[in-house]
Order: C-alpha cells, then structure tokens, then sequence
C-alpha cells in the first residue's frame, strides 16, 4: 500500500499542514481505505461546482517557466527582510502541475521569489484555498474550481503582486467527443449522509509466508503469531506435506513478518525444539494465566487428531503441558478464554460423519493442565466457530455447523448463544439471524460488539459478508470489505484493531478493521456529452463513498463482493475505444487466474456481446469476445503490476484495426497486441462486474473515463496530469 514516503515527496508528512488540509497527495500517508486526519472536513460528492465548455485537444499551456509580469505599486514599506532590508516584490516562475481538473481540488505549487507573507494565489481571478507557506521561494495551496481553459496565475504579497501569463490550464476528459466520465467528487448520490463507518485497511499486500487455511492468527502483546495451516494445492510448500507447524510472526501490527520456526516435519514431544505436530483448524487461543500471557496449540486436525496442549510466551519456543487430555482426539473444535478459565468445546470424532458431532463442554482451571467435563451445551451438536468469544461479560458462539465430505450433507447453522459460566442462553434461534447459516467463520469482539464475518455457505461458496451487533440480537451489515471471500480465516483483535490474514482465499494479503468516513451509494452520474446515471441493482450491490479516499479526495469503494453499478443502457464504441480509471486495488492476487479477467472493472453484461477491461492475476488485463460471441477471442495482459503501491492511472486502447495497448501511468505496457475489433462486441455497461465466485472488483476508484476512440499522445498527456488530483505521480 501507499505511505507517505512513495509520494510526491514535495512537503513533510507533518499534522499541521494535515490539519490546514494541505493536499494529503503531498501528506499524511495513504491507503486504499484512508482515514480521515483528525479536524478535516470531509469532501462532498457535489457536482454543482462550475464548469465551462470543452477546449481543443491539442497540448495544455504548460510553459511554467514563462515570463512573470510584477506589480510594484504596492508600498513595501514597513516590512524588513531577515537582513534587515526592506523585502523584494514577489516574482512568479511557475505552477506544478500546469494543468488540472475543471472541478478544483488540485494541489498545486508556486514557484518564485519573495513569497514571504504570501496573502493569496489567485487563478483566472479565482482565489485558491488551503494557502500554505512553504519557504521564501514556493508555496501549495489547492486549485479552484475554474471553467475550463488557460488562466493567468497570480500571486500577492505586502509588497506586491506577480502574474504567470497563461500559466494553468483547467481541464476535463469530459470535453473529448463521446466521453464518459466518472468522477467520485462529482454526481455522486449518496444513500445517507457520510458517517464514521467501519472499513478494513489494507496493511500488507502480499505478505511472504506461503497461502494456507485454516492457520492460527494469534495477538500475543505486541506480538502478532501466525501458526500452521493448510494447503493441497499442486505445490507442496512444507515437504510434501498439506500442513505446517511453521510459526511467523509481525512486531508492527502485521505489516511485515519473520519466520520464527520453518516446518519441521517430526518435532521433538519435549526438550530442546520441542514443538507441536504439523496441523489446522486447531485450538488457537492466547489466555493469560498468573499474570502471564500465553498463545496456545489445543488439539489437532484430520491428519493429526491429537488431544495435546501446547503454549508459548514468545511463539519461538513452546512447552507441552497435557497430552491425551480427556476429552479425546477430536477435530474442528472450539476453545476460548473466559471466566478464568480455558474452555474446549464441541467438533467432531470423525470428520466423514456429522452424527459424530458433538454438544460437551469442558473447562481447565490451571491453564490447560487439567479438564473437567461440565454439563453439555443446549444448542445442537456442532464445530467450526472461530471462535467463541468473550463479550459483554459472557462467553457468546455464533453460526457453526457441522462437516461431511460433500457440502449438501452438512449442516449450517445461524443461531446465537450466550453463557455465563453456568448455563446457556439461546439470543436469536436457528433462521432468525440476518446473516446466512455459515460454517469455519470469525467470531471476534471490538468496540463493545460482536463481529461475524466470512464462512463457508450452504450455496458451496466462501463469503466475505461481516457483520457487527451489540446485543447478539440486533445485526447490521458493515460495508466495504478488503479481504477476498474465504473460510478458516484468521482474525486477532489488537490494541489498534482486529487483523485479518490467511484463509481459504489462498492469498497473503493483511488487514486491520478501522473507521472511515464513508456512506453507500445509490447513483453515479457520468459527465460529458449524453451522459448517463449508473445505479447498483440491488441494495447489497452499492459501493461506498469514501470522505478520503485519496487523503482529501473521495473514492468509491468496490469491496470485492457484488458491488457494481449498471448503465441503463449499452454503450457501444463503435470507433475504437480507450478505456482509463485512476485508483487502486488494495488485494493482489497468488492464486492462478480464472478463464475469465477474475477483477473487471468495465464490463459488458450481455452473454452474447462481451468485453471486459480489469485485473488479472495482478495484471492489466482485457478480455474480448470474437464475431460468434466466444472467448476465442482471448485475453491481452500486460506485465505484473504491483497494484497495491501506488494511486495509478491505468487502462487499455483498442483500435479499429485491432491493436491492444495498455498504459500505467502514461507509458506503455507491454507490447502491443491484435484482437480483431468487432464494434458488435465492444460496448459496456456494468462498472465494478466480475464474473463468479471470489472473481470481482476489488478496487478504490478515483474517475473512470470512457471514450469511444483511442487517445492520441498529447491526450493521455493531458489525462496523466488530469489524473494528479489523486495522486498520481507524473
């Protein structure tokens, strides 16, 4: 993801200029969900700012370094320099960047001398905001709104003002012939007013420990542990073995990771290396006992269904103190802390038969030692709860069910249960939950809530839905989602909020659960000629609005479940077609591709007539259908794009003649390639689609721009300095 250092690099990061709302494309470190710096209003979605009529598309007047014309009448009395001499009038060099967006909000910065005491900046008469003193020889301050064209630049000091003849151009994509332009500080229509929402922000894109599930994520003070894991793919990481005993761990809150223990396939029961047997979808659990804070191993899994217990202080070195504990070899169990106490649960004796799940419930009062059986649990017999949690003074389990080898034999549960130590309280009965029946899902506290999310369904399907209730009764659904659908996650709440890791979606991404400002949205209206209104279809399909997005810019948040928006009607480009977006995907991808660009962004709905333009396998990617509606027509890529790192312009063009081309940041990428143009084939109207299961959009969207042509040179230019609001660099 973006820090601040990977940006422009032209101011420091310091809370000050945050807080006078300098342009955060200069400060306060970005993220693909970016909160808001403490004191900032946030951006509104307000297409009512002024615009004027297109110009040529010919190059914008970019001569920074022309001419400066000085007004010396003003009285430079009074005033002395740090010599102790009166100061000099101002003298204006140039504007950075020259050209920007007809609706304002661009950072921009004056070059010359004598701007000290600098008193305003004005552009085509226009005042800019957020004035910032920098130094005696440049200041930021943010771009007006302007109609579009050249505008004189000027700056005002005590001692006088400097003109820029011409110096900045105003300029919109919406002015090219045809255009269709989405941009999120404009024609956006918001369910309710923006309010602090819950969001997950991507820490680390690609984290170096290889994809499992089913791995323990732990929180051991500042320490955070990933334990084991499972992976039958192809590729066997650990010697041939489908499970790991491997122990990593992240000292700054998951953003990066060491290997602590490599796998070892036949660890010593005790001394020196003594370690737990390679396993999943064990026992994870941290409890302090005696003032020491612990993680512990309680259980195996179906290759190894032991019933040991194992704890660390570090997660390095480990100490088994039970083995054949009483409640027997089991799998998919549940363990918690609460109550003074270590607490194992339910699972199953045989995972190839439901009917051997189990209800019993059995506590240890001396940190795992020991186990006595307590009375069995009410709710029907079950496994697969990560795990019960401690809430609101009572221990809480959730969802569940039970396992078989196919998914139609299993039982999926969505029910909600309390207990205090002594008996247990059925909250909400099997149905009455909004959230699906689910299994291997996350049960978590954080901010006085109990937090749901992800699971495997009845539909055979991971999930990626997450859910939060004060009560256990009442359940609101939390928007935007970062983390790909999967199931046998890893969740730990942390001091700065709970971290998300691992899992069936076979990535190595890392997210934390913070708030943002943010609000669902019900309409995006394109700008430009015949312009359109996308609107989701349906209520759980709308993407978030977010405040700051792009530090003071707004996005729109497609979360990677079915969040899109349709166009009422097909657009056709029947004369080639550009198709360029500005953002940022906070989920790269390690597992193979789909047949299908897994993460379109602009689609074309009709079975009969598609083309998609998106990522794939963190990649650029283009898919097109031939004359006959096949997928013969195959899919052009362009090199692994990192696209997590950075704010990007990216996009394709496709011409008449069928050349393929697509362009990060201006340049090209790739070589060119041929996929016959059938304008027949070449329309859109689906934005943030995907195509099947974990396939769709995962994206922070800053403008979207549609144009049925392929943009010359001096045009994509002209759309690279457009795109610098955002904080694309040059």
């Amino acid at each position: 993801m973006l820090d601040a250092a990977s940006m422009t690099g032209r101011v420091d990061t310091s809370r000050r200029a945050c807080q006078r709302s300098v342009p955060a494309s200069l400060v306060c470190g970005l993220w693909a969900l970016s909160l808001a710096c403490p004191g900032d209003a946030p951006v509104g979605g307000d297409s009512s700012s002024t615009r004027g009529s297109g110009t040529d598309e010919g190059s914008s007047a970019t001569s920074a370094s022309a001419s400066s014309t000085t007004d010396v009448s003003a009285d430079s009395s009074g005033s002395g320099s740090s010599s102790g001499g009166p100061l000099a009038p101002p003298t204006l060099d140039a504007i950075e960047p020259a050209l920007g967006d007809t609706l304002g909000g661009v950072a921009v910065t004056v070059h010359g001398t004598g701007l000290s005491q600098l008193v305003a900046v004005t552009i085509g008469d226009v005042p800019c905001t957020a004035l910032d003193q920098v130094a005696q020889t440049h200041a930021l301050c943010i771009a007006p709104a302007l109609p579009a064209g050249v505008h004189d630049v000027v700056v005002t000091t005590p001692q006088g003002s400097a003109t820029l003849p011409l110096g900045y151009e105003a300029w919109t994509p919406a002015s090219l012939a045809g255009a269709r332009v989405l941009q999120a500080d404009a024609g956006v229509t918001l369910a309710r007013a923006a309010a602090p929402a819950p969001l997950w922000r991507t820490l680390a894109a690609t984290a170096p420990w290889h994809p499992r599930d089913g791995a323990g994520l732990l929180a051991l003070d500042d320490r955070l542990l990933l334990l084991g894991g499972w992976d039958s793919g192809v590729v066997r990481q650990w010697g041939g073995q489908v499970t790991t005993n491997e122990v990593w761990a992240s000292d700054d809150g998951g953003q990066t990771w060491d290997l602590l223990l490599a796998h070892d396939a036949a660890p010593p029961s005790t001394g020196p290396g003594a370690r737990w047997s390679a396993r999943h979808t064990a026992g994870w659990l941290t409890a302090e006992i005696e003032g020491q804070r612990y993680a512990y191993v309680i259980g195996g899994d179906i290759y190894d269904a032991a019933a040991d217990v194992w704890r660390s202080v570090d997660g390095q070195t480990w100490t088994r103190i039970a083995d054949g504990a009483p409640w027997g070899a089991r799998v998919l169990h549940m363990v918690a802390s609460f109550d003074d106490a270590l607490w194992l649960m339910g699972g199953q004796t045989d995972v190839s038969d439901p009917a051997t799940a189990l209800a019993d419930v059995w506590r240890s009062d001396d940190g795992g030692e020991t186990w006595q059986q307590q009375p069995d649990a009410p709710w029907p017999a079950r496994a697969m709860v990560y795990g019960p949690v401690e809430h609101d003074g009572l221990l809480w389990i959730a969802g569940g069910g039970t396992y078989a080898y196919d998914s139609a034999d299993r039982a999926y549960f969505s029910d909600v249960w309390s207990f205090d130590g002594n008996s247990w309280n059925e909250e909400l009965a099997d149905g009455a939950a909004p959230w699906a029946g689910r299994q291997y899902h996350n049960l978590f506290a954080w901010q006085g809530e109990l937090w749901i999310g992800s699971g495997w369904l009845a539909d055979a399907a991971n999930h990626n839905d997450v859910w939060h209730s004060s009560d256990g009764v009442t359940w609101t659904r939390a928007l935007g989602t970062a983390f790909a659908p999967g199931h046998a996650d890893g969740v730990a709440v942390t001091a700065a909020g709970p971290i998300h890791a691992s899992g069936n979606a076979f990535d190595t991404a890392v997210h934390r659960l913070e708030t943002a400002t943010a609000a669902p949205v019900t309409a995006w209206a394109e700008q430009g000629d015949g312009g359109a209104t996308l609107l989701p279809p349906d209520q759980d399909a709308r993407p978030l609005w977010l405040a700051q997005a792009f530090a003071d810019q707004p996005g729109l948040w497609f979360d990677g479940t079915d969040a899109r928006l349709l166009r009422p009607a097909r657009d056709p480009q029947p004369q080639g077609r550009s198709v360029f977006w500005v953002g940022r995907s906070p989920r790269e991808r390690t597992a193979p591709p789909s047949i299908n660009a897994p993460q379109t962004l602009v689609g074309d709905s009709s079975p009969a007539s598609r083309a998609q333009v998106g990522y794939d396998n963190d990649a650029l990617a283009m898919v097109v259908t031939d004359a006959s509606g096949s997928w013969r027509g195959g899919e052009v890529t362009s090199p692994s794009l990192r696209l997590a790192e950075a704010t990007r312009l990216v996009g394709f063009t496709h011409a008449l003649d069928g050349t393929v081309q697509a362009f990060v940041d201006g340049v090209a990428s790739g070589p060119a390639a041929a996929r016959a143009y059938d304008a027949r084939f070449m329309g859109w109207d689906t934005l943030g689609a995907g195509y099947g299961g974990d396939a769709r959009a995962q994206l922070v969207l800053g403008a979207v721009v549609i144009v049925p042509a392929v943009l010359d040179d001096d045009t994509r230019a002209k759309l690279l300095q457009w795109s610098r609001k955002w904080g694309v660099s040059p």
